[in-house]
Parts: structure tokens; sequence; C-alpha cells
């Protein structure tokens, strides 16, 4: 069965608010340096998902503009907005190629573990559309680096028996990100920059996050899922008999400024 992007992600959105590993600190203050934002700079988050950057961004600025097409990722967004008492935060459901946001109007343009999704080519004429002349898209995602550990090669494995249709290896498909910015000639040198870091789960709030990516939750059927979850498990009990699973990642960033 096909799904589309809005589909997917509004089946997800619980899970992915739950058990999404979050960005590091040093990363979030690169971009608020690298942007220069203040309290009058005004921001877009296309792509947010449930608002990781978003939240972030919104400490330190005026306003800041989220963007999605999945009304229910926007809904855990305002859940946590209201939690954490900001209130310059700004949903709109739309797609990253054609956010009806004001031309040359941001100080700053991110896109979070969500170009992948997009039309890139689209996307791209888009971010320079809404952007200020000379600020910065940023391009950014978190991807794990411990990918020849045992268990992660056995779960990549069990996620091939379930669906067939999974290749394996990064979750994020990055390569051709360079070459689109460049062919666009609408930016600047792309710069890259990468912080790494650890996250920690339980066992069941590691299939939590198993089930967040959509070639798992979305992907398995419905009839296979319960399989899959016990065999993860048990690839989990086995790796991690203290019940801590620590997994390395980075988060990487490609940024580049408007021409």
């Amino acid at each position: 069965m096909l799904f589309d992007n809005k589909t997917i992600f509004n089946a997800l959105a619980e899970q992915y608010n739950a058990y999404r590993p979050h960005y590091p600190a040093e990363a979030l203050l690169f971009l608020v340096t690298l942007g220069e934002l203040d309290r009058a700079s005004e921001v877009a988050d296309i792509g947010t998902g449930t608002g990781r950057i978003a939240l972030e961004l919104a400490k330190y600025v005026r306003l800041v503009y989220a963007v999605d097409t999945a009304t229910l990722m926007l809904d855990q967004l305002h859940i946590s907005a209201e939690e954490e008492g900001l209130s310059n935060i700004r949903t709109i459901e739309a797609p990253g190629e054609a956010t009806g946001l004001l031309n040359e109007s941001l100080d700053l343009v991110t896109l979070a573990q969500a170009f992948h999704w997009m039309d890139k080519p689209s996307a791209l004429v888009e971010a320079w559309r809404i952007l200020k002349p000379g600020k910065s898209l940023v391009l950014l995602w978190n991807q794990v680096t411990n990918t020849k550990d045992n268990y992660y090669t056995e779960i990549t494995s069990l996620i091939k028996k379930h669906n067939p249709k999974y290749k394996g290896g990064a979750d994020i498909l990055s390569a051709d990100f360079p070459d689109h910015i460049n062919s666009s000639k609408l930016y600047g040198p792309i710069e890259r920059y990468t912080f790494s870091f650890e996250c920690s789960y339980s066992p069941e709030n590691y299939v939590g996050f198993l089930l967040s990516k959509s070639y798992i939750g979305v992907g398995i059927s419905s009839a296979d899922l319960p399989h899959f979850i016990e065999g993860a498990s048990l690839i989990l009990e086995k790796a991690f008999p203290n019940r801590k699973v620590v997994e390395q990642y980075e988060t990487v960033m490609l940024v580049a400024r408007k021409n």
C-alpha cells in the first residue's frame, strides 16, 4: 500500500514525538550563532514535524514559522510549545515547496530530517525566495554512526525480512544534497559541520524509536509488525542485558548562503 507524506507522518506523530532523538545543545547554539539571531529575528523551520528545531529557535528569536503538511505533527508541536511557555511559534500546514511565506522575509531557514521527503529543486527555490539576501539555508539531520555494531546489523536484517523494500544503510539518503544545492545556482559554497553525541534508551523505548521510522511504522504490514517487535526485542535483550541501549550519532549540517 502506498502512502503520501502527510498520511505517513500523521500516523507516526505520537511515536516520533516520544522517541526520536533530540539535537545536541552545541548544534542548536551553532544555528543561533550562524544566523546571528536575536529577538528581532524571524526564521522558518520547514518540514518541522513535532518541532524539535522550532521549539529551540523560539527561545532566541522574535518569531518561528513552523511548516509541515502533517496536522498531527503540528498538534504535537502546539502541545510542546504550550508546555514550554512559548507563544512565538506560528504553525503553517503547507508543503516545503510552497510555504506561503513572504519574499525575502527570513533570517534563517532550516530543513531538519526533511529535505529527502521533498521535491528538492522546488524546495531550494522556495527557501531562496523567503530568505533575506545573504542569509543561510541549513539542511540538517541526525545519523547513526555505530552501524557496524552487531545489534544494529541484526535489526537491519530483521527490517529487511519484514519490509523487503528497505535497502538498509543510513536513514537519511543525503548523498545528492550538495549536488542539488550547487546545481540550483541559488546559493554560495556549501559548508559542512558535524556534532557528535549519544543517546540512551530502554529496550522498550528503542523499539518505540524504531516504530517511528516510516519504513517500519507504516512500511511493515500490521500483520507482521508484532513479529518485528518481538524479534527486535529479543535482539536488544541479548545485546544489552543491562537494559541500556546506547547509540552513537552525529548531527550533520549543510549550510549555504543565499546569493
